[in-house]
Parts: C-alpha cells; structure tokens; sequence
C-alpha cells in the first residue's frame, strides 16, 4: 500500500483547535484514505475513507485532548 506525504500545513480542528499537521494520503484498496497527523506528537488527528464503489466519503476526527 503506497503512502505519500502530500504537504505540511495548519490546520483547525473542532476539539483540538489549530494544529500543525502532515497530510498524507494512503493507498487502501477500495478505500484509499487521506490522514493528517499532528507533526509534534505524531498523533492521528483526522482520517477520511473515499469508498467510490459506494460513492460514500467519511471522517474520524479525534476529540480527545493530546498529551504533551
């Protein structure tokens, strides 16, 4: 499964409010997923799925506090 850093950029969550995060896009068959990871802690901040077989998109955002 590919996995390709697409860029370094800000961004504003809900929950967690501004973070610095990597965008990186991830080949899963059938489900290709973009992730962004916070670039200090290295958490998952936020993952979307794109299944086009079903035409049907979603998002997991974390809500949870980061420690650190």
């Amino acid at each position: 499964m590919a996995v390709e850093v697409r860029e370094r950029m800000s961004v504003q969550f809900a929950k967690l409010g501004p973070r610095d995060v990597w965008v990186v896009t991830v080949a899963v068959p059938g489900a290709p997923a973009t992730v962004w990871v916070d670039t200090q802690t290295r958490a998952v901040l936020r993952v979307r799925y794109d299944i086009s077989d079903r035409n049907l998109s979603f998002t997991d955002e974390r809500v949870t506090p980061l420690a650190g």
